[in-house]
Parts: C-alpha cells; structure tokens; sequence
C-alpha cells in the first residue's frame, strides 16, 4: 500500500508533474512540516530537556487544545495598567491551556483588575434590567437620585468608601452640596 493511499483527501496535498518513461505523470505528495521554536517562551514543561530528547507533538485539527494542555504553557507579559495608571505596570500571567484561552473574556478572567471590571459590568446589567422591567424600583432610583443628601445617605448606608475597592464620583448636578 503506498503512502497516497493512506493519506486523507482533506489534507492538503502537493500535485506536480513528472515525466516517466516520456508520458506526463501527476504525482501527489502529502505536505508534512516541520516547525520548531519556542512558542511557550520557556514555560514549557520540556524547557529543561536537551532539543534531541524534546517531544516531536503531531498537531492536527482536533488534537490542538490538548498538545496545548499537555504542553503547560503560559504567557508572563508586562502590560501598561490602563485600569489604575498610578500603579504602572501589571505582570500578567495567562495559561494557555486551548485555543478558548484566548478569547477576550478568558484572558479578562486571569487578570485580577480586569475580572473585578467584568463583575461590575454584570451587576451594571443586572441592575438595567430592574430598573427598566420595575417601575416601582425606578421611581425608587430616580427619586433617591434626585437629591444629594438621599444619595450620601444611601453612600453611608451600603458603607461604599476608599476601602471598598469601587469609586462612587458624584455627577456635576451633585456637587453643589
């Protein structure tokens, strides 16, 4: 059985023409690469073995998310806090155990700062969704709103301050107080 046999037909396949015994011949080859680099930047559990003694991985199509799991590779970046630019510069450190690892909201999870963002953000949704579907509660809102001494008053209440990690800024209508 030749090596053409075996090969599926969605794979991608050299075709060239050759001349045998003065007939033209196409002749179709399998395309196999090679690839070698460090694509974990030295996180790889195998960085300490010689390249020889290395594992030579066989990627295809079904089989990448767990080469990248069984692989233990992670990305430890320096990246400019946009968050808290007082505090400078974030080190990052993001597992990339699947292809899933680099969605927006899987690397957002891995980063301390940007996952307590993505908490306000549902709670912000949460919170849409009863004004706009309670007319009681938003009469509530707006009414509480309204006047500054309510909107302090409801402040002290849920004890938001310096501490508790989220900024309350007063809008330009409540700074008049």
């Amino acid at each position: 059985m030749s090596v053409n046999e075996t090969i599926p037909k969605s794979r991608v396949n050299i075709t060239y023409d050759m001349e045998v015994s003065g007939t033209k011949k196409a002749k179709e080859l399998p395309l196999k690469q090679l690839v070698i680099g460090d694509f974990s930047q030295g996180s790889s559990k195998e960085k300490s073995l010689e390249l020889a003694n290395r594992k030579v991985y066989e990627i295809e199509s079904n089989n990448l998310d767990s080469v990248m799991q069984e692989m233990g590779i992670q990305l430890d970046i320096n990246v400019e806090n946009h968050v808290e630019p007082a505090s400078g510069v974030l080190n990052v450190k993001i597992p990339l155990k699947s292809m899933k690892s680099f969605n927006p909201n899987s690397i957002a999870q891995n980063i301390p700062e940007l996952s307590k963002l993505l908490k306000v953000k549902e709670l912000l949704k949460e919170y849409i969704s009863l004004i706009d579907n309670n007319r009681k509660f938003r009469n509530l809102v707006n009414n509480l709103s309204a006047s500054p001494e309510s909107l302090e008053s409801l402040i002290k209440q849920l004890k938001l301050d310096d501490n508790s990690g989220y900024r309350i800024e007063s809008s330009p209508e409540n700074k008049e107080v």
